[in-house]
């Protein structure tokens, strides 16, 4: 039996990942939540926006700049070593999948 493309379950995803980068302590838990709030971000394409809600993408954009301002703060506090390397490429990847989802947006309005 195949499964339809969910993006409820999608959006719950990414808030979840966007909840698990915030409330991190330590780089590597960031970095992985970081890591797996751009996958959410990534797959939105892979649905219709007929999909999504209008407030859906209002949504992704709030938890991305949240989640950017928690990586800035942390880098702020130690920018050294590789895994700030990583946080920082993470923010370019939000803002790069950011920028995809408004592309798809118009491509469908």
């Amino acid at each position: 039996m195949a499964f339809a493309f969910v993006p409820k379950t999608l959006i719950e995803q990414a808030n979840a990942a966007a909840g698990d980068a915030l409330s991190a302590t330590k780089r590597r838990a960031l970095t992985v939540a970081v890591e797996q709030f751009v996958d959410c971000l990534k797959r939105v394409p892979d649905g219709t926006p007929a999909d999504l809600q209008p407030s859906d993408l209002d949504t992704l954009r709030a938890l991305a700049e949240d989640v950017i301002g928690k990586i800035e703060n942390d880098l702020e506090r130690d920018d050294s070593g590789g895994s700030a390397q990583d946080l920082a490429e993470g923010v370019y990847d939000i803002r790069a999948a950011l920028e995809e989802l408004d592309r798809w947006r118009r491509h469908y309005s």
